[in-house]
């Protein structure tokens, strides 16, 4: 996988799904991507977010994550902390996804603060497995 952010990778690594981090939104949730011969998966940490508080959007070839929290903001103003080691802010992440990914067919699933996102790859992209009789 291509991610943008490190440039120490070399150059004959060039992976199908590439990450975009958005600039300016320090991205804390960490992300795993895999691939089989049927589909592309990506992971991502998401804990405390509810599946109303995120929005998945293909727009080209990217597919754009958003995670927003819904809580009052004059609520977490009144709020005094003694002691703070987390904070849950909101979460903004583009993948550009390669020609050979079925975008009608992806499939989205949250549990237990991980968002899996499954990519189906198109037919015509799969691998062939072909035995030719010998005449």
């Amino acid at each position: 996988m291509r991610f943008n952010h490190f440039a120490t990778f070399p150059e004959f690594f060039q992976p199908e799904i590439a990450i975009r981090k958005q600039v300016g939104n320090p991205c804390k949730n960490a992300v795993n991507i895999s691939e089989t011969t049927d589909v592309y998966e990506i992971e991502i940490l998401l804990p405390g977010f509810t599946k109303e508080e995120v929005t998945i959007k293909v727009e080209g070839n990217f597919l754009n994550v958003t995670a927003k929290k819904a809580a009052n903001q004059s609520e977490q103003k009144i709020k005094k902390f003694n002691h703070q080691e987390f904070s849950i802010s909101d979460f903004k992440r583009s993948f550009e996804f390669p020609n050979t990914v079925a975008v009608g067919d992806i499939i989205a699933k949250q549990k237990n603060g991980l968002l899996t996102l499954t990519l189906p790859k198109k037919p015509e992209a799969k691998p062939v497995n072909l035995q030719i009789e010998v005449q």
